[in-house]
This record gives structure tokens, C-alpha cells and sequence, in this order.
């Protein structure tokens, strides 16, 4: 049987509320590559640095057309 995965959809802020919305399998690596500035111009032209939400699924499946009940 596959290992399943693990997925997060994350919110990074900025101190002035500018929002990031990504999709990662790594969510601590990529915070750290936010806060670093190392994600791009958007995260560090607006210091994008907080993470404020995040939520993890299992399946890419899942992820995509959000829970279900």
C-alpha cells in the first residue's frame, strides 16, 4: 500500500493584511522560504511573513474540491 501524503493550503499576511493563498507538501519549508524572501517578488515586495491559517489534507483528490461530509 502507498505512503499517503500530506498537503496544505496556507495563508501567509503581511502587517499591512496582504494575503498569500499556495498549496505545499512542505508547509514548514515554505514558510521559512517566505520569511526568508525567498519565494518571489509578490512575498518580498509585500513581506508576506505570517502564516495565519493552514489546513492539511491526505489526498491531492481532497485538496482540490475541498471536504466533503
Amino acid at each position: 500500500m502507498a505512503q499517503q501524503r500530506t498537503y496544505y493550503v496556507y495563508i501567509m499576511a503581511s502587517k499591512s493584511r496582504v494575503l498569500y493563498i499556495g498549496v505545499t507538501g512542505f508547509l514548514m519549508q515554505r514558510v521559512l522560504q517566505h520569511r526568508a524572501g525567498e519565494d518571489g517578488e509578490f512575498t518580498r515586495r509585500y513581506r508576506v511573513h505570517r502564516r495565519v491559517y493552514f489546513k492539511a489534507f491526505t489526498t491531492s483528490e481532497t485538496l482540490l474540491h475541498g471536504k466533503r461530509n
